[in-house]
């Protein structure tokens, strides 16, 4: 469902090589030195959220945003021998790499690459544990020096609230390797990545190595029917081979925007005009009407936390919380929650607030998340103070239009819960009217409306809305009415209580 675009990404430096040539045979022959390990990824195009403090995370730094050669990856590697990495272990600490700082050097050379230090070698006892001079692919009946890897981003040398990562698990710790995400109350998102596995190269006996899933029948499935694949269990590859990261958004994005070749609007607006319900069909906007947004506020006021991601022992659903953290599991790709990271909302302190603000918002704009796209955005005073013609259309009766000129920070939240949102949206209607002073009238509306989200939401999955703007026309209409007679005939003469003038009045 979700398309990926490839990310460029250059080969470390070969520190292997090969002999001379066997005086015997003429076979060629294993070098001693072991292969360098190295790394290439691409990032999904899914959910655009916050990297690093200030921008999203994508490949090609689209729209603003930064890639993920700016920000650089973190990796935990375990050595494991003949033994195959077990989901849920606790038998092996990261002996192999421990939050390991993957960065993109850019040299201007043509030669730019992945790079980190120390250099880290490939096991050479990847088969039988003897290797055979004579044939290069030294086959043999069992499986030795498996690696693997498990990767996020942005990098951090340390764990701090600046990021989001507020916590991993320790170099000592015998388990999957874990970060601590903190949801940021300033509105400050970060954008969170979990790296799964991509196109590996292939082992030095010609294998193909996808990686492998880790789980087990408790773990629950993200996406609804399979686990996704990490880079477990790798061997030593082929001189070219690197270990590639297909990094997912490990949150769940409401709204927003997505860029990419084809971009997808997650929030977008539409006009219905003197509509009567879903099933009517809507009027065109008249030409000489025009409505634009000033603000729009979105707050999660609310949230369902399901009972699967609830640790350590799973029990019933919470309802009615907040979540301000969990914990993300690097190897199988689970969040997890305790009940020290959910609690009751607070009335007037509120971690999930999304505010999208036009200039002419004053009152919103210093605070705003993301500014509207200038095609609905209520103009600013000078604009309106001109022309007509200066004032943009605005909102469309016959097409969804995306709100957002640039998203910064979107509204995210964590996988397995379902959130109930308030939005609050002001908008001014304008008809142009050359009987009126100043050439149009002009009305401000400010609407609310809270709707509770329909699922639970996954990682790496975006969820889209579209806005309604209902506008009915004003309508008149006119009878005219019989002749109403005021009073009662009470002297029985057929006339209610008709004035009595004689002409001339009868004298006896």
């Amino acid at each position: 469902m979700k398309k990926t675009l490839l990310f460029a990404a250059t080969a470390l430096a070969m520190l292997a090589s090969c002999s001379q040539s066997d005086d015997l045979n003429n076979a060629p022959v294993v070098a001693e030195t072991n292969q360098a390990v190295e790394f290439g990824t691409y990032v999904g195009k899914t959910p655009v959220t916050r990297a690093g403090t200030t921008g999203s995370i994508t490949d090609d730094g689209a729209n603003g945003t930064h890639t993920l050669k700016s920000v650089g990856f973190g990796v935990f590697g375990f050595y494991t021998d003949g033994t195959a990495y077990a989901a849920n272990q606790t038998s092996t600490k990261p002996n192999f790499m421990h939050n390991e700082h993957i960065y993109w050097n850019e040299s201007g050379t043509g030669v730019s690459k992945w790079e980190y230090n120390p250099i880290k070698f490939w096991p050479n006892e990847f088969a039988n544990g003897n290797v055979d001079d004579q044939d290069q692919a030294a086959t043999g009946a069992a499986q030795h020096g498996l690696v693997s890897f498990f990767a996020y981003a942005p990098y951090v040398s340390s764990a701090s609230g600046s990021t989001g990562i507020t916590a991993m698990s320790d170099k000592t710790l015998q388990a999957n390797p874990t970060i601590t995400y903190t949801m940021a109350k300033n509105g400050d998102i970060v954008d969170l990545l979990w790296g799964t596995a991509g196109t590996n190269g292939v082992t030095a006996t010609g294998s193909a190595q996808a990686g492998t899933t880790l789980s087990d029948a408790t773990e629950v499935k993200r996406d609804g029917t399979t686990h996704y694949v990490v880079n477990a269990d790798l061997n030593k590859m082929k001189t070219e081979g690197k270990v590639e990261f297909l990094f997912k958004h490990a949150l769940a994005k409401v709204g927003g925007s997505q860029v990419g070749a084809s971009p997808k609007n997650g929030l977008s607006v539409i006009l219905d005009v003197n509509r009567v319900g879903s099933a009517e069909k809507g009027e065109d906007k008249p030409t000489e009407t025009k409505v634009t947004i000033k603000d729009i506020t979105i707050e999660c006021t609310r949230m369902d936390i399901k009972k699967e991601y609830i640790y350590p022992e799973p029990g019933v659903d919470e309802t009615g919380k907040i979540l301000n953290r969990g914990v993300l599991d690097l190897a199988t790709g689970k969040w997890k929650y305790t009940s020290s990271d959910y609690a009751d909302p607070e009335p007037g302190v509120n971690t999930y607030k999304h505010i999208i603000a036009a200039e002419g918002s004053t009152s919103l704009w210093s605070t705003k998340d993301a500014e509207i796209n200038a095609s609905l955005a209520e103009p600013t005073t000078a604009q309106i103070a001109s022309t007509w013609s200066n004032i943009p259309d605005g909102v469309l009766s016959s097409t969804a239009t995306n709100v957002y000129k640039d998203e910064t920070n979107p509204l995210v939240f964590f996988p397995g819960t379902k959130p109930t949102l308030k939005f609050n949206i002001t908008y001014v209607v304008r008809t142009q009217d050359s009987k009126l002073d100043g050439g149009w009238s002009e009305v401000q509306q400010n609407i609310t409306k809270t709707v509770t989200f329909g699922e639970y939401v996954k990682l790496n999955n975006q969820y889209n809305i579209l806005m309604h703007l209902g506008i009915t026309g004003v309508k008149f209409t006119a009878t005219v009415s019989d002749w109403e007679i005021d009073g009662t005939d009470t002297d029985g003469d057929g006339i209610a209580n008709a004035t009595e003038v004689n002409l001339p009045i009868n004298v006896q």
